[in-house]
């Protein structure tokens, strides 16, 4: 019997139904999901969930956010894990956040797989050498692991907001994939065309890289943000105008 495999990895997004293609001729459209919860009808064991590595992070200045920790982070600690383990994992994000709380400035690595894997990733995050320097520097003031002796997430749709319709909560973790995907994917190439003093590794000359790295891809979310993701976002729901409920400012 045909199972439904959902993989959203670093290279690709894919949804495959083995037993549901279509040939020339066909008029029947083909299932890619099932109405089984979703998480039932994908290959994974029954021993895995969601898992979150949360790193807080200095912010002395809460006016002065420094958002390019979060890059730093992304590119040099998790960056590696991904590469290693893409293959494991069903889906993976980032979340950003830096309120006036008492959580602060805080990045998160969150993702889907079984727990033996979400084991190996901690302990390969806790054995990066910069983020033992970060740490050290107190830029890093804690870094926190979810508990693998209990999987309180076991659905794709755990962690989407519960305010949302079922269905959203479903699709959403493709799409959030996706872009954080695509917002690591700038960093790396930016890594690799702005100049830099390459015999200069020290902690304080990559936070002045990954700042530079930062204001880029800034840049191109203010000038070019508006076509290339609203606008053709707007698209594939057919241009159907959007409810924003406070429109003071256009932060989507």
């Amino acid at each position: 019997m045909c199972r439904a495999l959902m993989w959203v990895g670093i290279s690709a997004i894919l949804i495959l139904q083995g037993c549901a293609t279509m040939k020339p001729g066909d008029t029947v459209a083909p299932t890619y999901i099932t109405e089984t919860p979703l998480h039932k009808s994908l290959d994974v064991s029954d021993d895995a969930g969601w898992w979150r590595v949360a790193f807080k992070l200095d912010r002395p200045n809460p006016e002065e956010t420094r958002w390019y920790l979060d890059l730093l982070l992304a590119h040099r600690v998790i960056a590696p894990v991904l590469v290693a383990h893409e293959k494991d994992l069903l889906a993976w994000r980032f979340h950003r956040r830096a309120g006036n709380d008492a959580t602060g400035h805080q990045f998160s690595f969150i993702f889907f797989s079984n727990r033996d894997i979400a084991n190996e990733i901690y302990r390969e995050v806790q054995n990066n050498t910069l983020l033992a320097e970060m740490k050290q520097a107190g830029d890093v003031k804690q870094d926190t692991y979810s508990d693998t002796t209990m999987i309180a997430k076991p659905l794709l749709e755990d962690t989407s907001d519960q305010s949302w319709s079922e269905v959203m909560q479903t699709v959403w973790p493709v799409y959030i994939n996706g872009v954080s995907q695509m917002w690591l994917m700038m960093i790396d190439i930016y890594s690799r065309q702005l100049p830099r003093d390459g015999n200069d590794d020290s902690l304080a000359a990559l936070e002045e890289f990954y700042k530079r790295i930062n204001d880029e891809i800034t840049t191109r979310w203010r000038q070019e943000g508006q076509h290339a993701f609203l606008h053709h976002l707007n698209a594939i729901f057919g241009y159907e105008p959007l409810l924003i409920r406070d429109i003071s400012e256009k932060r989507f």
